[in-house]
Order: C-alpha cells, then structure tokens, then sequence
C-alpha cells in the first residue's frame, strides 16, 4: 500500500490519497490541509531522482498490542531540491472500522 501511495504523489494525485486519509490523526485538520501539505512537501522537495527499497516500523499505541495499530514505511529516497539522502515516510494508523489510513507523509535528512 505505500508504495502505492508514493506513486500517487510522485504522480500528482494528492487528492486521491487525501480522500483516504486519517487527517485529523496527523493534526493537519481535514484532508484539504492534508492534501496541501502533500502537495508543499513534494514541490519543495523537487522531482524524484532514487527511491530504495522499504523498511517498516509497527507500532502498538493503545490495548494490548497485539495488533499493531500504527504503521510507518520509510523508503530511502533522493530528490532534485534537496542534498543528499532522504528518508520519505508514510505512516498508516488502524482506524475505528479497522481500515488502515494514510496520516502522515514527510521527508527528513536520513541520518548518517
């Protein structure tokens, strides 16, 4: 699924991940300020030039953790405007109905 979602936004389909997300998990307030923020990550950070492969961090925040109810994958990544490695996240939260959702995506400077 996140490399489904990566695709989208190198493709400029922001809205459509948008329409699917958790925002008011990532604070962003509703899936327009999602989107926007999306949007203002990507354009900042420039075209696409390398993306590795994921890892995946699971995490457990409420019950008894059996179930992992938050997801994060983070692809190595390379991008026109920014220098040097990145790591591009996308973070996934278990919701109510038991669907995971998009809630966070962003770019840090991978750490040497």
């Amino acid at each position: 699924a996140a490399g489904r979602i990566v695709q989208m936004i190198d493709a400029r389909r922001t809205a459509e991940v948008g329409e699917g997300a958790l925002a008011r998990v990532s604070g962003a307030g509703d899936s327009t300020d999602f989107v926007r923020q999306l949007d203002s990550t990507r354009s900042q950070a420039g075209v696409l030039l390398k993306r590795g492969d994921a890892r995946v961090t699971r995490m457990a925040q409420a019950g008894d953790g059996a179930q992992p109810d938050i997801v994060e994958v983070i692809f190595p990544a390379r991008f026109a405007n920014m220098e040097g490695a990145v790591d591009e996240t996308v973070a996934f939260r278990l919701d109510d109905n038991q669907v995971w959702r998009v809630t966070d995506y962003n770019l840090a400077l991978a750490a040497r």
